[in-house]
Protein backbone atom coordinates (compact mmCIF):
# COMPACT_ATOMS: atom_id res chain seq x y z
CA UNK A 1 0.00 0.00 0.00
CA UNK A 2 1.36 4.00 -0.89
CA UNK A 3 0.65 5.96 1.22
CA UNK A 4 0.59 10.00 0.57
CA UNK A 5 1.39 12.38 3.66
CA UNK A 6 2.76 15.10 5.27
CA UNK A 7 5.16 14.02 8.35
CA UNK A 8 7.02 15.66 10.83
CA UNK A 9 11.04 15.75 10.64
CA UNK A 10 12.31 14.63 14.01
CA UNK A 11 15.99 14.82 13.10
CA UNK A 12 18.34 16.30 10.32
CA UNK A 13 21.84 16.38 10.78
CA UNK A 14 24.78 17.18 8.29
CA UNK A 15 27.37 14.12 8.32
CA UNK A 16 29.31 15.51 5.61
CA UNK A 17 29.46 18.06 2.58
CA UNK A 18 26.30 17.97 1.08
CA UNK A 19 25.23 14.87 2.50
CA UNK A 20 22.47 15.16 5.00
CA UNK A 21 20.90 12.19 7.45
CA UNK A 22 16.98 12.91 8.04
CA UNK A 23 14.28 10.78 10.11
CA UNK A 24 10.99 11.63 9.20
CA UNK A 25 8.10 10.37 11.61
CA UNK A 26 5.53 8.36 9.38
CA UNK A 27 4.16 4.97 11.14
CA UNK A 28 2.33 3.79 7.58
CA UNK A 29 5.42 3.96 5.87
CA UNK A 30 7.96 2.86 8.53
CA UNK A 31 5.66 -0.27 9.02
CA UNK A 32 5.20 -1.71 5.45
CA UNK A 33 8.99 -0.24 4.00
CA UNK A 34 11.29 -3.08 2.39
CA UNK A 35 15.27 -2.42 2.21
CA UNK A 36 15.41 -1.31 -1.45
CA UNK A 37 12.59 1.00 -1.80
CA UNK A 38 12.29 4.85 -2.02
CA UNK A 39 9.49 7.58 -0.81
CA UNK A 40 9.32 10.69 -3.30
CA UNK A 41 9.64 13.98 -1.01
CA UNK A 42 8.23 17.46 -1.40
CA UNK A 43 9.11 20.36 1.26
CA UNK A 44 7.56 23.00 -1.04
CA UNK A 45 4.46 24.61 -2.16
CA UNK A 46 3.75 25.64 -5.69
CA UNK A 47 5.06 24.38 -9.02
CA UNK A 48 8.96 25.36 -8.65
CA UNK A 49 10.61 23.44 -8.20
CA UNK A 50 7.93 20.85 -10.98
CA UNK A 51 8.54 17.34 -9.51
CA UNK A 52 8.87 15.45 -6.07
CA UNK A 53 12.56 13.84 -5.42
CA UNK A 54 12.88 10.13 -4.84
CA UNK A 55 15.15 9.25 -1.84
CA UNK A 56 16.19 5.74 -1.12
CA UNK A 57 15.30 4.62 2.44
CA UNK A 58 18.16 3.61 4.34
CA UNK A 59 16.41 2.25 7.72
CA UNK A 60 13.57 1.73 10.14
CA UNK A 61 15.39 3.39 12.87
CA UNK A 62 12.16 3.36 15.13
CA UNK A 63 8.74 1.89 14.63
CA UNK A 64 7.51 5.35 13.66
CA UNK A 65 10.32 6.67 12.20
CA UNK A 66 12.19 6.00 8.44
CA UNK A 67 15.90 7.07 8.08
CA UNK A 68 17.01 9.31 4.64
CA UNK A 69 20.31 9.71 3.56
CA UNK A 70 20.41 12.82 1.03
CA UNK A 71 22.97 14.19 -0.78
CA UNK A 72 22.43 18.26 -2.09
CA UNK A 73 22.56 18.19 -5.51
CA UNK A 74 20.13 20.73 -6.80
CA UNK A 75 17.27 22.86 -5.72
CA UNK A 76 14.58 20.31 -4.78
CA UNK A 77 17.86 18.37 -2.31
CA UNK A 78 18.88 22.03 -0.96
CA UNK A 79 14.95 22.40 -0.31
CA UNK A 80 14.76 19.13 1.33
CA UNK A 81 17.82 19.14 3.68
CA UNK A 82 16.78 22.98 4.84
CA UNK A 83 14.29 21.72 7.01
CA UNK A 84 14.39 22.17 10.88
CA UNK A 85 13.07 19.34 13.19
CA UNK A 86 9.57 20.27 13.31
CA UNK A 87 8.97 20.89 9.91
CA UNK A 88 6.81 19.23 7.83
CA UNK A 89 7.28 17.40 4.09
CA UNK A 90 4.79 15.89 2.12
CA UNK A 91 6.47 12.08 1.55
CA UNK A 92 4.75 9.49 -0.78
CA UNK A 93 5.61 5.70 -0.24
CA UNK A 94 7.29 3.18 0.05
CA UNK A 95 7.13 2.75 -3.49
CA UNK A 96 9.49 0.32 -6.28
CA UNK A 97 10.47 -2.87 -5.82
CA UNK A 98 13.04 -4.05 -3.23
CA UNK A 99 15.77 -6.51 -2.71
CA UNK A 100 15.78 -10.12 -2.04
CA UNK A 101 17.02 -10.42 1.96
CA UNK A 102 19.29 -12.59 2.62
CA UNK A 103 18.96 -15.51 4.26
CA UNK A 104 21.35 -17.22 7.59
CA UNK A 105 24.09 -19.03 6.19
CA UNK A 106 24.55 -17.03 2.80
CA UNK A 107 27.55 -14.52 1.95
CA UNK A 108 26.69 -11.17 0.75
CA UNK A 109 28.67 -8.70 -1.14
CA UNK A 110 26.89 -5.15 -0.61
CA UNK A 111 28.39 -2.74 -3.19
CA UNK A 112 27.48 0.87 -2.88
CA UNK A 113 28.41 3.75 -4.83
CA UNK A 114 27.82 7.40 -3.02
CA UNK A 115 24.29 7.77 -1.68
CA UNK A 116 23.54 4.29 -3.32
CA UNK A 117 24.97 3.19 0.39
CA UNK A 118 21.84 3.93 1.48
CA UNK A 119 19.24 1.07 0.58
CA UNK A 120 21.92 -1.61 1.22
CA UNK A 121 22.03 0.02 4.87
CA UNK A 122 18.63 -1.46 5.42
CA UNK A 123 19.25 -4.56 3.76
CA UNK A 124 21.93 -5.02 6.39
CA UNK A 125 20.32 -3.44 8.99
CA UNK A 126 17.50 -6.14 8.30
CA UNK A 127 20.11 -8.55 8.01
CA UNK A 128 19.50 -12.25 9.94
CA UNK A 129 21.95 -13.31 12.17
CA UNK A 130 24.34 -15.94 9.89
CA UNK A 131 24.72 -13.78 7.18
CA UNK A 132 28.25 -12.86 6.28
CA UNK A 133 28.01 -9.66 4.87
CA UNK A 134 30.89 -7.94 3.14
CA UNK A 135 30.46 -4.01 2.38
CA UNK A 136 31.87 -2.67 -0.01
CA UNK A 137 31.84 1.29 -0.37
CA UNK A 138 33.35 4.04 -3.38
CA UNK A 139 33.13 7.70 -3.30
CA UNK A 140 35.24 10.67 -4.57
CA UNK A 141 36.35 11.71 -1.56
CA UNK A 142 37.11 11.00 1.67
CA UNK A 143 34.42 13.71 2.36
CA UNK A 144 31.89 11.69 0.66
CA UNK A 145 32.76 8.08 2.22
CA UNK A 146 32.54 9.75 6.02
CA UNK A 147 29.19 8.70 6.44
CA UNK A 148 29.14 5.00 5.28
CA UNK A 149 32.17 4.71 7.12
CA UNK A 150 30.88 5.93 10.59
CA UNK A 151 27.57 4.34 10.59
CA UNK A 152 27.22 1.33 12.46
CA UNK A 153 25.33 -1.00 10.95
CA UNK A 154 27.74 -0.75 8.10
CA UNK A 155 30.79 -0.47 10.14
CA UNK A 156 29.31 -3.50 12.04
CA UNK A 157 30.49 -5.39 8.49
CA UNK A 158 33.86 -6.36 6.93
CA UNK A 159 34.26 -2.99 5.26
CA UNK A 160 36.08 -2.26 2.38
CA UNK A 161 36.14 1.52 1.03
CA UNK A 162 37.95 3.03 -1.74
CA UNK A 163 38.16 6.83 -3.06
CA UNK A 164 39.08 8.40 -6.28
CA UNK A 165 41.70 10.59 -4.69
CA UNK A 166 42.42 8.33 -2.10
CA UNK A 167 41.71 10.27 0.63
CA UNK A 168 39.96 7.52 1.97
CA UNK A 169 40.70 3.48 1.98
CA UNK A 170 42.51 2.77 -0.87
CA UNK A 171 42.73 5.09 -3.79
CA UNK A 172 40.57 3.70 -6.93
CA UNK A 173 37.40 2.31 -7.66
CA UNK A 174 34.89 0.37 -5.81
CA UNK A 175 35.28 -2.61 -8.34
CA UNK A 176 39.07 -3.44 -8.03
CA UNK A 177 38.49 -4.87 -4.60
CA UNK A 178 35.53 -6.46 -5.44
CA UNK A 179 36.97 -8.18 -8.43
CA UNK A 180 39.91 -9.39 -6.29
CA UNK A 181 37.20 -10.61 -3.49
CA UNK A 182 35.35 -12.44 -5.93
CA UNK A 183 38.79 -13.86 -7.41
CA UNK A 184 39.16 -15.30 -3.78
CA UNK A 185 35.96 -16.04 -2.68
CA UNK A 186 32.56 -16.22 -4.55
CA UNK A 187 29.44 -14.80 -2.14
CA UNK A 188 26.03 -16.08 -2.23
CA UNK A 189 24.89 -12.81 -4.18
CA UNK A 190 25.85 -9.40 -4.83
CA UNK A 191 23.17 -6.88 -4.15
CA UNK A 192 24.71 -3.04 -5.69
CA UNK A 193 23.48 0.33 -5.90
CA UNK A 194 25.50 3.17 -7.54
CA UNK A 195 25.48 4.92 -10.44
CA UNK A 196 24.95 3.50 -13.76
CA UNK A 197 28.47 2.99 -14.62
CA UNK A 198 29.57 1.40 -11.43
CA UNK A 199 26.63 -1.11 -11.65
CA UNK A 200 27.33 -2.02 -15.51
CA UNK A 201 30.99 -2.98 -13.71
CA UNK A 202 29.57 -4.85 -11.49
CA UNK A 203 27.05 -6.62 -13.37
CA UNK A 204 29.90 -7.79 -15.55
CA UNK A 205 32.08 -9.43 -12.72
CA UNK A 206 29.07 -10.88 -11.24
CA UNK A 207 28.28 -13.08 -14.97
CA UNK A 208 31.97 -14.09 -15.00
CA UNK A 209 31.90 -15.44 -11.27
CA UNK A 210 28.32 -16.86 -12.05
CA UNK A 211 26.91 -14.97 -9.15
CA UNK A 212 23.49 -14.08 -8.71
CA UNK A 213 23.38 -10.18 -8.78
CA UNK A 214 20.52 -7.46 -7.85
CA UNK A 215 21.13 -3.75 -8.78
CA UNK A 216 19.37 -0.88 -7.56
CA UNK A 217 18.58 1.70 -10.61
CA UNK A 218 19.07 5.29 -10.05
CA UNK A 219 17.07 7.39 -12.28
CA UNK A 220 14.94 11.09 -12.23
CA UNK A 221 11.13 10.23 -11.28
CA UNK A 222 8.93 12.01 -12.44
CA UNK A 223 5.45 10.17 -10.84
CA UNK A 224 7.02 7.34 -9.03
CA UNK A 225 4.01 6.15 -9.88
CA UNK A 226 4.74 4.30 -13.48
CA UNK A 227 2.59 6.89 -15.34
CA UNK A 228 5.06 9.21 -17.06
CA UNK A 229 7.97 7.14 -18.26
CA UNK A 230 10.70 9.34 -17.41
CA UNK A 231 12.64 6.73 -15.36
CA UNK A 232 12.49 4.17 -18.13
CA UNK A 233 15.51 1.93 -18.57
CA UNK A 234 16.50 -0.60 -21.40
CA UNK A 235 16.06 -3.86 -20.37
CA UNK A 236 16.42 -7.62 -21.68
CA UNK A 237 12.70 -8.73 -21.77
CA UNK A 238 10.37 -11.04 -23.30
CA UNK A 239 7.96 -10.59 -25.80
CA UNK A 240 9.13 -7.77 -27.58
CA UNK A 241 9.70 -5.52 -23.95
CA UNK A 242 12.20 -2.97 -24.21
CA UNK A 243 11.74 -0.90 -21.35
CA UNK A 244 10.89 -0.81 -17.50
CA UNK A 245 9.82 1.40 -14.83
CA UNK A 246 12.82 1.96 -12.28
CA UNK A 247 9.68 3.37 -10.04
CA UNK A 248 7.37 0.47 -10.15
CA UNK A 249 9.42 -2.41 -12.40
CA UNK A 250 12.53 -1.48 -9.85
CA UNK A 251 14.77 -0.23 -8.58
CA UNK A 252 15.87 -3.41 -7.85
CA UNK A 253 16.47 -5.91 -10.50
CA UNK A 254 18.17 -9.37 -11.72
CA UNK A 255 21.48 -7.36 -13.17
CA UNK A 256 20.94 -9.92 -16.54
CA UNK A 257 17.78 -7.88 -17.18
CA UNK A 258 19.00 -4.75 -17.80
CA UNK A 259 20.12 -4.17 -21.15
CA UNK A 260 24.06 -2.70 -19.97
CA UNK A 261 24.99 -2.48 -23.71
CA UNK A 262 22.38 0.51 -24.24
CA UNK A 263 24.09 2.20 -21.35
Amino acid sequence: MKYFLKAEVVGNEMLSEDWYEMRIECPEIAASAAPGQFVQLRAWNGAVPLLARPIGIAGVPAPCEILLWIQRVGEGTKLITGLRVGDTINVTGPLGRGFTQPSPGETVYYVAGCVGAAPLRFVAERQKAGVNGVFFYGAATGCAAAAPIADPVISGMELIVTTEDGTAGAKGLVTGPLRNALENKKPDMILACGPAGMLKAVAVLAAEARVRCEVSMESHMGCGLGACMGCAVPVNGSAGKRYAHVCTDGPVFDSEYIDWEAF
